[in-house]
């Protein structure tokens, strides 16, 4: 009996003894794998990491976002403003377009308002308030010329980058450089957005073709969209549409526009596009904006256009964080590869 009882302690103990060594190797195991993942997932970190810090200003792409960083002692005067990549040009000029939040009229603590002539006086000591201008001598900022939203409609096809370029979800001045137009040359014009929203968007349908659109896109975007293709006359030197997708029904249309009219013109706020009626002699914008009441200076709002050539940048152009989104744009900071 005895002999028979120690079997049985015996294999109690044993059986214990297995258990405890396949949850130990178990635990061992699974600790092995963690570790591994783990490790995975910390190089794979540290390459996004080491990638951001030394990925070249030259690495963009079109639509990337930047925030070129103030100088210490502007941080508390200036708001910053992000910028997105708009246009590389063959002789490596790199041109970044703002957002328009530290542009509008209302620019210091003083509440003062801008007017043209002084946002082109004011353009070589905003620059010179950007870090990056000290190791990048030939960077020029200008009010956001024609010729350069002409060249984003003509060469981008992501209609997406498209749409963030020009849209800034309202008005802004826009400086005409294009020779031999219907507008006045060396000019500046209110670049106006028009919203063409959900209530009215039956109206703007001729008959049973979603695709073929009424006169009123004539009217205020000054283009024709037949056959889901935008078609810009030959007067619409650098306005914008912006195609939307929505329903079966109304599969594609535009929701918005962008336009400067060099004409006399009428909008009526039955068409349900602007809110009151309108009769404008022209977006047409004295430069120094003499007829302009304060409450017209408040609405101006003034997008830059920041522009400089890589080549001369030697190797202090290069990124500290971000993602180069909206809502994350890669920072560009003074200093070279880390």
């Amino acid at each position: 009996m005895k002999k028979k009882n120690g079997f049985i302690s015996t294999s109690i103990i044993y059986s214990f003894f297995l258990i405890f060594v396949t949850l130990f190797l178990g635990l061992i195991l699974n600790y092995t794998h963690n570790r591994i993942l783990l490790n995975r997932v910390n190089e794979a970190a540290i390459n996004d990491i080491n990638k951001i810090k030394n990925a070249r200003i030259s690495n963009l792409n079109v639509g990337d976002y930047v925030l070129f960083e103030l100088k210490e002692e502007e941080q508390d005067k200036m708001n910053q403003t992000s910028y997105i990549l708009a246009n590389i040009y063959e002789d490596g000029t790199y041109e970044f377009l703002s957002t328009t939040t530290t542009f509008n009229s209302m620019y210091n603590s003083n509440s003062e308002f801008i007017t043209i002539d002084k946002f082109n006086s004011l353009r070589d000591t905003y620059k010179n308030t950007i870090k990056y201008s000290d190791v990048n001598t030939n960077m020029n900022i200008n009010i956001v010329p024609a010729s350069s939203l002409k060249r984003v409609r003509e060469n981008i096809t992501d209609s997406n980058i498209i749409s963030d370029i020009y849209d800034t979800s309202t008005d802004y001045i826009v400086y005409n450089d294009i020779p031999a137009t219907s507008y006045r040359e060396n000019s500046y014009y209110n670049f106006r957005k028009y919203s063409i929203t959900s209530n009215n968007t039956s109206d703007i349908f001729n008959g049973n073709n979603p695709d073929d659109l009424s006169n009123l896109l004539s009217s205020y975007c000054n283009l024709t969209y037949t056959n889901e293709s935008l078609v810009y006359p030959s007067n619409n030197i650098f306005g914008y549409g912006n195609v939307l997708t929505a329903t079966i029904s109304t599969p594609r249309y535009i929701n918005y526009c962008y336009y400067s009219n060099y004409e006399n013109y009428n909008h009526l706020a039955k068409d349900g596009i602007v809110t009151k009626d309108e009769s404008v002699a022209s977006d047409l914008i004295p430069n120094d904006n003499p007829s302009l009441s304060e409450a017209e200076q408040k609405g101006l709002f003034y997008r830059a256009s920041l522009k400089f050539n890589i080549n001369d940048s030697r190797d202090n152009d290069y990124f500290i964080s971000g993602k180069g989104t909206k809502e994350d744009p890669y920072i560009l900071r003074k200093g070279g590869k880390e």
